[in-house]
């Protein structure tokens, strides 16, 4: 799929390109009015995301274009009151699981 769109009931796809040219990430609108930005991998880590640094890879394209992607994700992300999720963090995944699964 090219672009953005709603692909399924409160799941919308961002174009993050930088780490791959079409890279996406997602925004999850939850009923009760919360949600999520997942970063996928236009933020390996939370350090990416509260120090704004782009992901550790990126193809065919320089480095600000990857850093513009998490830039835009972030301001999505702050507009609907959204955390952040970075793709890889071995620190943040461990913990928003067992969060989630009460």
């Amino acid at each position: 799929m090219d672009g953005e769109a709603e692909i399924a009931p409160g799941i919308t796809t961002v174009m993050t390109p930088g780490h791959t040219p079409g890279h996406q990430s997602f925004i999850i609108d939850l009923p009760d009015g919360s949600g999520y930005a997942f970063a996928c991998d236009a933020a390996d880590l939370t350090e990416n995301i509260e120090r704004e640094i782009a992901p550790g890879g990126f193809v065919h394209c320089e480095a600000d274009v990857p850093l513009a992607s998490l830039l835009r994700l972030k301001k999505i992300a702050a507009e609907r009151g959204y955390p952040v999720i970075p793709g890889h963090d071995p620190v943040l995944w461990p913990a928003l699981t067992a969060r989630l699964l009460g």
